[in-house]
């Protein structure tokens, strides 16, 4: 699975074994073994947990 991050402001960041992007006070979470790629395509936040 792409996860697509494409809204101005959200933030990206890992929590124990899941990604947690959050935008004001929506929040979405989904499992990093079902991630492959990470596309921003906008002004974004990324945690460096995320990143590694």
């Amino acid at each position: 699975m792409q996860l697509v991050i494409n809204t101005y402001g959200s933030y990206l960041r890992k929590k124990g074994n899941c990604f947690l992007v959050r935008k004001e006070e929506k929040v979405f979470e989904v499992s990093v073994t079902k991630v492959d790629s990470i596309l921003i395509t906008t002004a974004a936040y990324i945690s460096t947990d995320a990143i590694k």
